[in-house]
C-alpha cells in the first residue's frame, strides 16, 4: 500500500469524501462566482447602455423640443394677426411647454453619470451653446410673436436663431460622437469580459475534472479497494477458509479500516473457536456416552425404588382406611356422651330449679304463718274489746242493750277467726314439715345429678380427647400417605427425567459427533 493512501486512511472515510465535497464546491462556487460576476458586469453593461441611450435621446430631444418651439411661435404669430387670440393663447402655451420639456431634457442629461473625460470637457460649451441659443434666440423669438411683432421675428428667425441652432447643433453633434465612442468602447469590454470568462470557466472546468478524477483515484484506492479486501475476507470466511493475513493501517479511524480489522479479529477468533470446538467436541462425545450409560443404571434403580414406594403407599393407605373407621366410632361415642352430658346438665338444672320453687313455697309458709298468728293476735284483741264493749253495755242498762248485742257478734266472729287461725296454722306448721323433708329430699337429687354431671363431662372430655386423638392419628397417616404418594410421584418423575436425560445424553452424543463433522467444514491456513 503507497504511504500517500497510508495517510489518506488515516482519516475517516466522512472526512476524506466531504473534504473531496468541500473541494469540488469550492471549484464550482469560484467558477460560479466568476461567471456571476460576469453576467452581473454585462448587466451592468446593458444597464449602462440603456442609460446612455435615454441621455442621448434626452440630448437629442432638448435640440427637437426647441424647433417646436420655432413652430408654435410661428402659428402663433399667425393668429395674432389673423385677430385670433384664444388660439394665439393655446399656440403660446404649447410653446411654453415644449420650451420647458427643452430645459428638463437638458438639465437630465447633465445630471446624468458615467461622462467620459472629452464628453465632461464638452458639457460646459454644450451648456453656453443652449443659453445662447435661449437667451439670444428662443426668448426673444418668443417675445416678438407674443407681441405680434412680425418684423423683428422674422429678423430674429432668420439672423438669430438659425445661428444659435446651428451652433447648437454642432456643439451636440460632438456631444453624441463623444457618446457613440464610450458606448463601444463599453461594448468591447463586456465582450472581453465574456471572452474571459468563458476562458476561465474552461480552464477550471478542466481543473475540476482533474480534481475530480483524482478525488476518484483517491476514494477508490481508500475505499473501494479495501471495501473489496473485506468482501473477499468475508466470502472466504463464508466458505471455511480461516486464518488470513490483512494489511492494515495502525492508528487509524478510517472506518473500512476498521472493519478490516474487525474482520481480522473475527478471523483470529473463528480460528481458536474452531480449534478449541474440535477438542471439545471429541471430549464432549465422549462424556455423553458415559453420562448415557449412567442414565441407563440409574433409570432401573429409580424403577425399583418406584416399585416399592407403591407397595408402602398401599399398606398406609389400609392403616388410614381402618384408622378413618375407628375415628368415626369415636367420633360416634363423642356424640352420644355430648346428648347424655346435655340430659345430665338439663336434669341438674330442673333438680335446681325445683329446689328453689321448693325454697320459695317453704318461704311462702313462714310468711302465711306469720300472717296467721297476726290474725290471731287481731281475733284476741278483738275478744278483748268484745268483752270491754259488753261490760259498758250492762253498765249502760237499757240503752246498750244493742250494742251488748253486737258486741257478742263481734265477739263471736274474733273467736270464729281464732279457731279458724289456728286451723291454717296446724296446716301451714305440717305443710312446712312435708316442705323440709321435700328439700332435703331434693338437695341430695340435686347433689347425685351434680355427680352424674360431672362423671359424663369427664368422660365426655376423655372421649373428645380420644376422638381428638384418633383424629390427629389419623390425619397424621393421610400426611404420611401423602407423602409416600408424593415420593412414588416424585420417583416416577425422576424415572421419565432419567429416561429423558437418557435420550438427551443420546442425542448429545449425536449432536457432538455431527459437530464434529460441522467444524470439520472450516480450514484453517
Amino acid at each position: 500500500m503507497p504511504s500517500f493512501v497510508r495517510f489518506v486512511m488515516k482519516f475517516r472515510v466522512v472526512a476524506i469524501i466531504t473534504l473531496c465535497l468541500v473541494i469540488l464546491q469550492l471549484g464550482f462556487l469560484l467558477t460560479s462566482g466568476y461567471a456571476a460576476r460576469a453576467i452581473v458586469h454585462g448587466d451592468h453593461a446593458a444597464s449602462q447602455l440603456i442609460v446612455d441611450q435615454a441621455d442621448t435621446l434626452a440630448l437629442v430631444d432638448s435640440i427637437n423640443h426647441m424647433r417646436t418651439v420655432r413652430a408654435e411661435m410661428g402659428a402663433t404669430l399667425a393668429y395674432i394677426e389673423a385677430k385670433d387670440r384664444q388660439q394665439a393663447d393655446w399656440q403660446l402655451q404649447r410653446a411654453a411647454d415644449k420650451f420647458k420639456l427643452a430645459t428638463d431634457a437638458l438639465a437630465r442629461y447633465r445630471q446624468a453619470p458615467g461622462k467620459t473625460p472629452d464628453e465632461m470637457a464638452l458639457q460646459a460649451e454644450l451648456a453656453a451653446a443652449f443659453t445662447r441659443y435661449v437667451d439670444q434666440g428662443i426668448r426673444p423669438l418668443m417675445a416678438a410673436a407674443k407681441a405680434g411683432d412680425a418684423a423683428t421675428y422674422n429678423r430674429l428667425l432668420t439672423e438669430v436663431v438659425a445661428k444659435d441652432d446651428f451652433a447648437y447643433e454642432q456643439v451636440l453633434d460632438r456631444v453624441l460622437a463623444c457618446r457613440q465612442q464610450a458606448g463601444k468602447q463599453l461594448i468591447l469590454r463586456t465582450h472581453q469580459q465574456a471572452d474571459d470568462s468563458f476562458r476561465l470557466q474552461a480552464i477550471a472546468a478542466v481543473l475540476l475534472l482533474l480534481v475530480a478524477i483524482g478525488m476518484r483515484w483517491i476514494l477508490v484506492r481508500t475505499v473501494a479497494r479495501p471495501l473489496q479486501v473485506a468482501e473477499q475476507l468475508a466470502d472466504a470466511v463464508a466458505h471455511g477458509q480461516l486464518g488470513h493475513q490483512v494489511d492494515l493501517v495502525e492508528g487509524s479511524r478510517h472506518e473500512v479500516n476498521s472493519l478490516l480489522h474487525s474482520l481480522a479479529e473475527m478471523d483470529a477468533k473463528l480460528v481458536a473457536i474452531v480449534q478449541q470446538v474440535r477438542g471439545s467436541s471429541v471430549e464432549i462425545s465422549a462424556a455423553s456416552e458415559q453420562i448415557s450409560r449412567g442414565n441407563e443404571d440409574l433409570s432401573q434403580r429409580t424403577q425399583s425404588q418406584a416399585a416399592s414406594l407403591e407397595e408402602t403407599a398401599a399398606t398406609i393407605e389400609e392403616m388410614t382406611s381402618s384408622l378413618r373407621q375407628h375415628a368415626a366410632h369415636t367420633r360416634d361415642a363423642n356424640q352420644l356422651m355430648g346428648t347424655s352430658r346435655d340430659l345430665a346438665a338439663s336434669g341438674d338444672k330442673t333438680s335446681k330449679e325445683a329446689m328453689e320453687a321448693i325454697q320459695a313455697l317453704a318461704d311462702s309458709s313462714r310468711r302465711m304463718a306469720e300472717i296467721v298468728g297476726m290474725m290471731d293476735e287481731i281475733a284476741f284483741q278483738t275478744n278483748i274489746l268484745a268483752l270491754n264493749a259488753a261490760v259498758e253495755a250492762a253498765r249502760a242498762g237499757e240503752q246498750g242493750r244493742s250494742f251488748a248485742v253486737v258486741a257478742s257478734e263481734v265477739r263471736g266472729l274474733a273467736q270464729r277467726s281464732a279457731g279458724a287461725a289456728k286451723q291454717v296454722r296446724a296446716l301451714i306448721e305440717e305443710g312446712s314439715a312435708h316442705m323440709d323433708s321435700c328439700e332435703i329430699l331434693t338437695r341430695s337429687s340435686n347433689d347425685g345429678l351434680s355427680l352424674i354431671f360431672d362423671s359424663v363431662g369427664q368422660m365426655s372430655d376423655i372421649f373428645a380427647e380420644v376422638a381428638a386423638a384418633t383424629e390427629e392419628q389419623s390425619e397424621s397417616i393421610s400426611q404420611v400417605n401423602q407423602a409416600v404418594l408424593r415420593m412414588d410421584d416424585n420417583t416416577q418423575q425422576n424415572a421419565a427425567l432419567v429416561e429423558e436425560a437418557s435420550a438427551a445424553a443420546r442425542a448429545l452424543h449425536e449432536q457432538a459427533l455431527d459437530l464434529v463433522r460441522q467444524v470439520a467444514f472450516f480450514k484453517i491456513n
